[in-house]
């Protein structure tokens, strides 16, 4: 039988790190994209130790469409099939105080958290639907309940022309994946 293949986003820390073990324990090859590389070497080696299964690491900035697009042909370059993916890298910072934009011109914590994933699903799509139960996770965040009239803007998701903070930008990324899933 073929080993079935998770890849998780975010995967060096927190409920990344902690469904890669859940994973590598349960007989899949999980695949950690993470951004930095040394934290990621550190979290494969904890995976690896932890669950006793196997891992690998490939770097990916979710907020980034070019290395979005160059982990994806990577992924397509080694598999076929895509059995598990899981979206949770994300930005929420908050001393972070004034809207940021990435290199790419795209404000960073709607490109991470919505853009980022719906991009690469979009470039994952074939391998996911190779799986014979393919699945798509998006982890989004029991504070959306704190915010029950937020909606999303979609005439000024970037918060070019409003004030912006980062609370408000996060949750209207998570709510936004969440009509996406």
């Amino acid at each position: 039988m073929k080993q079935k293949v998770c890849v998780i986003t975010g995967a060096n820390s927190g409920i990344g790190k902690q469904a890669a073990i859940q994973f590598a324990s349960a007989g899949y090859l999980v695949v950690l994209g993470c951004r930095n590389k040394i934290r990621g070497e550190l979290a494969l080696q904890d995976i690896l130790t932890a669950s006793g299964g196997s891992a690998m690491l490939l770097l990916v900035d979710m907020g980034l469409k070019a290395s979005i697009l160059e982990f994806a042909k990577q992924l397509r370059a080694q598999f076929d099939t895509i059995d598990v993916l899981i979206h949770n890298a994300a930005v929420f910072d908050l001393a972070q105080k004034e809207r940021q934009l990435t290199s790419e011109g795209v404000e960073s914590v709607w490109m991470t958290n919505h853009i980022g994933p719906v991009l690469l699903t979009e470039q994952l799509l074939s391998l996911l639907q190779n799986s014979d139960d393919g699945r798509v996770l998006l982890i989004a965040s029991k504070g959306l309940l704190a915010m029950p009239g937020l909606t999303v803007d979609l005439q000024d998701s970037e918060f070019a022309h409003r004030r912006f903070t980062v609370t408000r930008a996060y949750y209207q990324s998570k709510l936004a994946q969440i009509m996406y899933g």
